[in-house]
């Protein structure tokens, strides 16, 4: 089983790097002073290569028309041309009356007691600060410009931007473009939302008020987050095999055998006389299932009207293809045992969305996190011959259908959620509080689309962020 621990989100990486002083007006440097040294000729080169980068989050806010565009901001504002970065700093550290270290340049974005909504993307001590130092000294006293510098530039990220919902683990653990790991020993860097505490969003653009809670703090050690990135792949692929296979290997569990599952077709009707050649397909367009990019097998019939023995030499599970959310169980042996589960069938029913169709590219099929936009459960309800005989539930606020029984792709996971949280929980601090005459079961129902867990790992407290 996969640990349970709060936290993935934003990771900031700054590279090292070193800047010195002291000269006769020319920028200047020997460049020999050590390994990967680089000497610029002038402050104009400097900018481009050392600074120049750290204005794409700046331009964020600094715009005209942006969050930093007013009586104060707009003494720093750039445009949407990056060409005229450097000019436009210039001019604004001559606004804010020159200097090097007093100019509000640096003071609004380094000084922890000074506000900046922004944050502090120039701390001091850090590879930013340094360069804005040097660059500042060249303006403020040429005959004090030296403009060496050590090591890679900073990388940061934009304000508003996209991680396509990695979290600070797996940012840092992979890097940002997926195909840079560190290695199993390097020690992971703070989950950026535990700094989402109390008072955080005081004077600033943004507010938060939905805070950090540790709800594993009081936990043996061994369920502690990871501290490792080879304690975070770890849990990763653990979480990843559980979802997809691992419920399905647990004892008990109520399913179907493969025989059953096979002539599920009968169940169709109009002019079907045997299995389909495309069965797999249209099994899951009838209910509203999706095919998952990995292989996930079962036993089908072969042409004498026998079941396939998957553990049979090069048969490996079956022919067939089972959806996401179900799978073929195993003995404790390893053995495939024939008999099918829907193990998380109710999570891939809202939470398990397709991209491309099965065999287009290595990629394409049912991924886990996508909203599932062809759930059909009054479909399944038919035909598992339920009580509700393919009928549209009644509009109800108890719980009984609250998933299913509605518009194919749509659900209503808020009635329970909102059951939850008022029947059974204080509303503010979510401690349990059970109080069946809390809940106002005043509505209607509440169809919609399942949203994505992309960003879950950006979310401080869960169902907070105004799903319901």
């Amino acid at each position: 089983m996969s640990k349970v621990y709060c936290g993935l989100a934003i990771a900031i990486t700054l590279l090292a790097s070193a800047c010195g002083g002291g000269g006769d007006g020319e920028p200047h440097g020997d460049a020999g002073n050590g390994e990967g040294t680089t000497n610029f000729a002038t402050s104009e080169q400097f900018f481009a290569a050392r600074v120049a980068p750290q204005m794409e989050f700046c331009r964020t806010c600094h715009i005209p028309g942006g969050v930093a565009d007013t009586e104060e901001g707009k003494r720093f504002l750039l445009s949407s041309n990056s060409s005229e970065d450097y000019t436009n700093t210039h001019a604004a550290w001559q606004v804010l009356g020159e200097g090097v270290a007093s100019n509000m340049l640096i003071v609004e974005n380094s000084d922890p007691n000074e506000p900046h909504s922004g944050g502090k993307t120039w701390p001091v001590g850090s590879v930013a600060y340094t360069d804005m130092i040097s660059l500042l000294t060249c303006w403020d006293s040429p005959a004090n410009c030296v403009l060496n510098a050590v090591g890679g530039g900073l990388e940061n990220l934009p304000l508003l931007g996209a991680v396509h919902g990695r979290g600070t683990r797996e940012l840092f653990c992979e890097g940002r473009d997926g195909n840079s790991p560190q290695p199993d020993s390097a020690v992971l860097p703070q989950d950026a939302r535990e700094l989402v505490q109390p008072g955080i969003s005081d004077g600033k653009a943004v507010y938060f008020n939905g805070y950090w809670e540790n709800c594993v703090a009081k936990l043996p050690e061994s369920e502690q987050p990871p501290q490792t990135c080879g304690d975070f792949r770890s849990l990763r692929d653990e979480g990843n095999y559980m979802i997809s296979y691992g419920f399905a290997f647990d004892e008990g569990g109520l399913g179907v055998t493969a025989e059953e599952y096979n002539d599920t077709w009968q169940k169709w009707g109009g002019d079907l006389a045997e299995r389909p050649e495309e069965f797999d397909a249209m099994y899951t367009l009838r209910y509203g299932k999706n095919s998952p990019h990995f292989r996930n097998p079962y036993p089908i019939r072969k042409a004498d009207g026998s079941m396939e023995d998957p553990n049979a030499p090069g048969v490996d599970g079956g022919s067939g293809q089972l959806p996401l959310g179900m799978a073929q169980k195993k003995d404790e042996d390893g053995k495939w045992t024939s008999m099918i589960i829907e193990h998380t069938g109710r999570c891939a029913s809202c939470h398990g969305g397709q991209v491309g169709l099965p065999g287009e590219t290595a990629d394409a099929g049912a991924w886990w996190g996508i909203p599932n936009s062809n759930i059909d459960g009054i479909m399944a309800l038919q035909d598992g011959g339920a009580s509700f005989n393919g009928q549209t539930l009644p509009s109800s606020p108890v719980p009984i259908g609250t998933i299913t029984g509605g518009p194919r792709g749509l659900n209503d996971a808020s009635t329970p959620f909102e059951l939850l949280a008022f029947m059974a929980f204080d509303w503010h601090s979510l401690d349990p509080a059970p109080d069946p005459t809390k809940y106002p079961g005043t509505h209607a129902r509440s169809w919609q689309d399942s949203p994505s867990w992309f960003h879950q790992g950006h979310q401080a407290r869960k169902f907070k962020a105004g799903e319901i």
